[in-house]
């Protein structure tokens, strides 16, 4: 082999081979130019302007930078994956774009705008993917070129997502604006959008004293989403739904894209079907409510960028950083998803992990405790980071993050696992401490007797001030073990319990059906018995947390289907044929439990539409946001409703 090649290719080739990726990454920035040049001269006038609008924006600001990424660092050719998952990066994008944004604000000489830097986030994503692909799939003699690939069962994949957009969006009619903690994420989302203010004009400063000045709450990733959508269409409710429905949509995608790693396709596609119609999932995608819909998305990624990077090895360095920004994005989301997530971790990686497991589970373990002291300074900032922690605190803390890192760095022969858990966490990390550059920054500033907020309190007196007695702690936890059953057997009828309990008869391939349940037990563990105890000392249960558990339970009854479609394929002269037939048979075996699963789920849109007219969905006021929702509701109702 000659000098001038490594692993097959010629060093020759390079500069033309590296001049032509750019030169693609050039084209396509100039495409991301010249639309998001085209979305800001739209002017919204009527609902076709506005989807012409929106339309543009999407493809500008999310699919086409996505789709780069997809395709050069995951490597992905099949044409439904760089569609949807070309969505989900290209959002992840601009969510840590506004993080970075936001972060940086103070060291940043001139002002900038939303616009600008969506703008400069998407060319660039697609300045960097075209580097990775000029750099790293020359080295493994992968080739970048390669053609898009189109399968059958990519029509009935197609279809399942089409009916959840349009379920989705017919049923958004019915909900009027934001509901509970809605209004204050739309409010602060406006501010960023319109203003570039990372502020929020609602919180008064005698209800939590510099608020204003930090900029800052518990579900940031959740304000910085609302701001995307409302500058891809406008600041109103309906940008606020499209943002809930996105999400929803993606979860769908995602509990598919999850399956087809656990299961079989036919699994997969049973999956999407039942997600797509899932009542549950389909209020959590239509109703501004909160961050719970999108913290299910990014929970059921961070799950899929896990398992796909114990089943690549060569991907690993990839999945691994995608796994720890979602991680980070579940925290900054939704922080009680992100804690029973880190606690079902070491059992999800004692399962999945095929080589030294006791090993890779503690240092699991490891990791776990250093993004726990993450977690602890960046959610209820109010609560948390602003009051001055105890030294020994701040000692263990710094030690067990630099812990994670030299156990990384020091392991000679690091196993799959451990090079997977400790990317995703040290990435996560990195993350976190971006995130609290700002706080970091204005605490220094500031005179002590306006950082320390008047309910705060020290994290050592949580024992002494919310201990419980043990039998207070067991009658919590049986609560929660009630309320979950209510809620699936209310929301989903008792056939996602029934399909979950049967799955479980075939004991073929029972340790991943042993994963799916780890997430649900430890969740009504968490939220039922720790959670109450350790933070809060009062029942911090909702209904609406449950949603986080829903697409494990979906996978797991998906599961349960397998043998009532599962056939021999007829053996035949022709492969081709033989592999058409099986398509065939596959679409129309899912096609027809889709009719099936249709007719269960229909009946029950029925039932959320009458307890959106109830009592417990009323208007959440807040502050000049209530003016706001008053001045927005006759145009947006229009716009929703098609009325006047």
């Amino acid at each position: 082999m000659s000098h001038n090649s490594i692993v097959g290719f010629n060093h020759a080739s390079l500069p033309a081979f590296a001049r032509s990726v750019i030169m693609k990454a050039i084209v396509a920035s100039i495409m991301v130019v010249l639309l998001s040049l085209v979305s800001n001269y739209i002017f919204i006038t009527t609902p076709s302007t506005y989807s012409l609008r929106f339309i543009v924006g999407l493809v500008a600001y999310l699919l086409l930078p996505g789709y780069f990424l997809v395709r050069h660092l995951l490597n992905v050719n099949r044409l439904v994956d760089l569609l949807f998952l070309g969505f989900f990066l290209g959002f992840v994008v601009q969510l840590l774009a506004l993080l970075a944004w936001y972060s940086l604000e103070f060291w940043i000489p001139f002002k900038l705008s939303l616009g600008l830097v969506m703008e400069i986030a998407a060319i660039i994503s697609i300045l960097v993917s075209a580097i990775y692909d000029s750099k790293f799939r020359v080295s493994s003699n992968i080739s970048s070129i390669h053609l898009v690939k189109v399968e059958i069962t990519d029509a009935y994949l197609l279809i399942a997502i089409v009916i959840a957009i349009l379920i989705r969006y017919w049923y958004q009619g019915f909900i009027g604006g934001p509901l509970s903690d809605g209004a204050l994420y739309m409010e602060e989302g406006r501010n960023i959008m319109q203003n570039g203010l990372f502020t929020s004009k609602s919180i008064e400063p005698t209800l939590i004293p510099a608020y204003n000045q930090l900029g800052f709450n518990d579900h940031v990733i959740t304000t910085f989403a609302f701001a995307v959508f409302f500058f891809l269409g406008t600041s109103d409710f309906l940008s606020a739904k499209l943002m809930t429905i996105f999400s929803g949509v993606l979860v769908a995608y995602m509990i598919y894209k999850l399956s087809s790693k656990l299961f079989r396709r036919e699994v997969s596609l049973i999956a999407l079907s039942i997600a797509t119609l899932h009542p549950s999932l389909v209020f959590f995608s239509c109703a501004i409510l909160g961050p719970e819909i999108l913290g299910t998305l990014f929970l059921v990624s961070t799950m899929f960028f896990l398992l796909s990077g114990f089943m690549h090895e060569s991907e690993t360095l990839t999945y691994g950083i995608l796994a720890g920004i979602s991680i980070f994005l579940l925290l900054g989301t939704q922080y009680s998803f992100f804690f029973v997530f880190l606690i079902s971790l070491p059992f999800f990686v004692l399962i999945i992990d095929r080589t030294h497991r006791c090993f890779t589970f503690f240092y699991s373990v490891l990791c776990v405790i250093g993004l726990l002291f993450e977690a602890f300074f960046f959610p209820r900032t109010e609560q948390f980071f602003l009051n001055p922690p105890s030294p020994e605190f701040v000692i263990g803390y710094v030690a067990v993050q630099l812990s994670i890192v030299a156990a990384y760095l020091r392991m000679k022969n690091r196993t799959n696992g451990i090079r997977l858990i400790g990317l995703s966490s040290i990435t996560s990390i990195f993350l976190v401490q971006l995130a609290m550059l700002r706080t970091y920054h204005i605490a220094l500033n500031l005179p002590l007797n306006e950082v320390i907020f008047s309910k705060t309190f020290p994290i050592t007196a949580v024992p002494e001030q919310f201990v419980m007695t043990f039998f207070g702690r067991i009658v919590k936890f049986m609560d929660v073990i009630r309320a979950t059953g209510t809620v699936f057997v209310s929301a989903t009828t008792s056939v996602i319990f029934t399909l979950a309990v049967l799955s479980f008869i075939s004991l073929k391939e029972l340790s991943r059906k042993l994963l799916l349940m780890i997430y649900p037990i430890v969740f009504i563990f968490v939220q039922g018995f720790a959670w109450p105890w350790l933070i809060l000392g009062v029942s911090v249960w909702d209904y609406r947390f449950i949603v986080s558990t829903i697409p494990f339970m979906v996978l797991l009854a998906a599961s349960c289907l397998e043998p009532l479609i599962s056939q021999r394929v007829i053996k035949t002269k022709s492969v081709a044929s033989t592999k058409f037939s099986q398509e065939i048979r596959i679409g129309v075996s899912v096609f027809l439990v889709f009719l099936i699963l249709l007719a269960i789920f229909f009946p029950t849109y029925y039932d959320y539409v009458a307890y959106l007219h109830g009592e417990n969905m009323k208007f959440s006021m807040w502050h000049d946001a209530a003016e706001w929702i008053k001045e927005n509701v006759p145009s947006n109702a229009t716009l929703i409703t098609r009325n006047p």
